[in-house]
């Protein structure tokens, strides 16, 4: 019994980082970091990663950033974030705790891109030019129809999902479900527009 206690101890403490055995590395610190919900306006987004050296020690001293890239399909996407051309955000910089964790605090708007059956991603992390991740992001808006609005076009479409389509672009929350909770997420968010 001593001996499964122990195990469990011990693999709950390596699990957030098993995938650092690959070092160096960048490493996400939630899974659930993932998932973004976005609005024209834009929102406050913090995410943390660490960051690990050949020997799976933290790596500080770095100066990593941080962009968000719509590239899927062998072209770009466009029309979908706030500032810049669409296709990349903004770039953003992380402050830096000493034991190799880095975090980025940092305001983006959004909608989604109407041209892709899908509400996948990329956010790249870069450090110092050279070691870099790419991590497959979900993401949510109430601009559903891409314009950088949100108006009675983004209700018309959210009201074809709620009762035909079922177009998972409108769960809004990444609940799994579209319903009343998404309606109020989007009348929350009418007339946001892009700064």
């Amino acid at each position: 019994m001593i001996r499964v206690v122990i195990l469990a101890l011990a693999i709950c403490a390596v699990s957030q980082f098993a995938a650092a055995t690959n070092c160096p590395g960048i490493f996400l610190e939630h899974e659930s970091d993932t998932k973004f919900f976005f609005t024209p306006d834009g929102q406050t987004y913090v995410r943390s990663f660490r960051i690990v050296d050949s020997s799976c020690n933290g790596w500080t001293g770095l100066t990593p950033t941080l962009r968000f890239y719509d590239w899927t399909n062998g072209g770009p996407r466009t029309g979908h974030f706030c500032g810049e051309n669409g296709i990349w955000s903004p770039t953003f910089t992380a402050t830096e705790d000493g034991n190799g964790w880095y975090t980025f605090e940092f305001e983006l708007g959004a909608g989604i891109d109407m041209g892709q059956p899908t509400t996948q991603f990329t956010m790249q992390v870069t450090a110092n030019g050279g070691l870099y991740h790419d991590f497959t992001i979900y993401e949510s808006s109430t601009d559903l129809t891409g314009d950088l609005v949100v108006n009675l076009g983004d209700v018309s479409y959210f009201s074809q999902a709620f009762y035909t389509t079922h177009d998972m672009r409108a769960d809004l929350n990444h609940d799994g479900a579209i319903d009343l909770a998404d309606i109020s997420i989007l009348s929350a968010h009418m007339g946001a527009v892009c700064p």
